[in-house]
């Protein structure tokens, strides 16, 4: 009536034939429903919008209402009109804690808060932060809970990880592999373990008296270097690892390996991990020992093969002179079976000389090797055909030259290499038939370098593959001296210059088809 509410309420007499009507203005309280309406709308939707799970519940902890985040999960069941179940959602191993935290908030009115493992709609589980906040009322009692459950999985799976990164670290500061320390740039160690104390020759009592400083224990001439890694760690957040040298106690010095990184939040505070080089470093001293004492052993062999070649060489040339003059003067007066003998005197003194000169080229390889620089490949297999110009003319042969690229070698004994293999191609040929040799390569990429490989493919007598590894041994023939002269040291020389230059050599074959040499070398050297 005139927009106001009313309550209309009456009662009849009747026996004096009338009736009372009692009217009581409630605009008010009207109003203040409908407020309280339209607060509770708002709060829903609210509520509805959050990302969490939004909840309230009755003074005496029943929960009563669940925002639309509830059709996420699975479990919540309504069992009244106002009135949900929550306990089935919970993972089984926190139910019982949650229960009973829950309990103890309702009764003290204390905060509610803590977290659990939630079923979601997909079956899987997730970490949630619960928490609940009472309005008290008036009169200090509670009128209402309202709460929150919040995904906290992600951060839970951080600090699980963070929880396990800090074992391993602890695992690894503990088994006492490396020493590891925390350090200030002004030289104080406040925190440290036992195998960097024992590395220094100091003790715990003195790290926590804070008698440890690492610049004190470092020489002079290290200063400089330690101060550029703490300005690399600063700019960069850690710094290369570095060599150098801590003096301990009785005055020896130790050499170690150090690297460092910053601290997070902090431009002076590091972590450095610190390994001791001492047996490294002696091992080094052996090595570099040994390889002197190689390099002598060496020179030595290298001289008296030089001098033994010499002094050999010399009755040989002695014995196939005299060998010469016997023949002379003896023709008239011998047969000739004695004649004959002779021959095979001064043939066997020639394989000598030529065996003898094969051992000191073979000796010479590593040690008198020239340095490598770029060689064209076409034109040193070209300089080849010139040498064997004559044996290629006399067996009828033929040798094609497919185009060769250029690599960094050693160009005398890449010559050696191609005429060793050419010339052997020329050589092995069936009789009667005029060899055909064909020289060519290939280029490729292996990921660190490039790589060419060589093929000098021929059609001579061949061999069975079973002996291919055998063929490049020292003095190693499949074929008698009777048939095909030489020393049996080409191909061990070879691939003895193969490997000087970082490569491989091999063969395919078949015994009356020919033979294919494979050498595989890298285009460029590399120290």
């Amino acid at each position: 009536i005139n927009g106001k509410y009313f309550s209309i309420s009456g009662m009849p007499f009747f026996y004096e034939n009338y009736v009372n009507i009692y009217g009581l203005d409630i605009t008010e309280r009207r109003r203040a429903e409908r407020s309280l309406q339209e607060t509770e709308e708002r709060f829903r939707q609210l509520a509805d919008a959050m990302p969490q799970l939004v909840w309230t519940a009755r003074p005496d902890g029943n929960v009563d209402y669940y925002n639309r985040r509830v059709e996420e999960y699975d479990g919540f069941t309504r069992i009244e009109e106002n009135i949900w179940e929550w306990s089935p959602v919970l993972h089984p191993d926190d139910i019982e804690d949650t229960q009973e935290e829950w309990q103890s908030a309702v009764e003290t009115g204390e905060v509610y808060q803590i977290e659990h493992r939630v079923r979601m709609a997909n079956g899987t589980y997730r970490w949630h932060l619960s928490r609940g906040v009472p309005y008290i009322g008036e009169d200090g009692k509670i009128l209402k809970w309202f709460g929150t459950a919040t995904d906290i999985h992600v951060q839970k799976e951080v600090e699980e990880s963070l929880r396990l990164s800090e074992r391993r670290l602890r695992r690894l500061v503990d088994a006492n592999i490396i020493g590891v320390i925390y350090r200030r740039a002004d030289g104080k160690v406040y925190e440290a373990n036992d195998f960097f104390l024992q590395l220094i020759d100091s003790s715990r009592e003195e790290l926590e008296a804070g008698k440890v400083n690492w610049r004190e224990i470092t020489p002079p001439e290290y200063w400089p270097i330690d101060d550029h890694a703490i300005n690399e760690s600063r700019a960069y957040g850690s710094c290369k690892p570095y060599e150098k040298e801590y003096i301990r106690k009785d005055g020896s010095r130790v050499p170690i390996l150090i690297g460092t990184a910053l601290l997070d939040n902090s431009t002076d505070d590091f972590v450095a991990f610190i390994m001791d080089l001492s047996e490294l470093k002696e091992a080094q001293k052996t090595t570099e020992e040994y390889a002197q004492r190689l390099e002598r052993s060496n020179q030595e062999l290298e001289n008296f093969a030089f001098i033994a070649s010499h002094d050999m060489q010399e009755p040989l040339r002695k014995i196939i002179s005299f060998g010469d003059r016997l023949k002379m003067r003896l023709k008239d007066y011998v047969g000739e079976e004695d004649l004959e003998f002779l021959k095979r005197m001064q043939d066997a003194s020639r394989r000598m000389q030529i065996m003898i000169d094969d051992l000191l080229e073979l000796s010479r390889v590593s040690t008198h090797g020239h340095p490598f620089t770029p060689v064209d490949l076409n034109t040193i297999a070209s300089d080849v055909l010139l040498d064997l110009e004559y044996r290629l003319r006399e067996s009828g042969g033929e040798v094609v030259l497919e185009d060769l690229p250029e690599i960094e070698a050693d160009g005398i004994q890449m010559h050696h290499l191609l005429q060793n293999l050419i010339g052997n191609a020329i050589k092995y040929r069936k009789p009667g038939l005029p060899a055909q040799v064909k020289v060519s390569a290939s280029v490729e990429n292996n990921g660190k370098n490039e790589i060419v490989q060589i093929f000098v493919e021929d059609n001579g007598i061949g061999f069975d593959e079973i002996h291919k590894d055998k063929i490049f041994q020292v003095f190693e023939r499949l074929v008698g001296r009777s048939e095909y002269e030489g020393s049996g040291m080409g191909l061990a020389i070879c691939k003895k210059i193969v490997e000087r230059h970082g490569g491989t050599i091999t063969a395919r074959s078949q015994p009356e088809v020919g033979s294919t040499f494979i050498v595989t070398l890298p285009v460029r050297q590399y120290s």
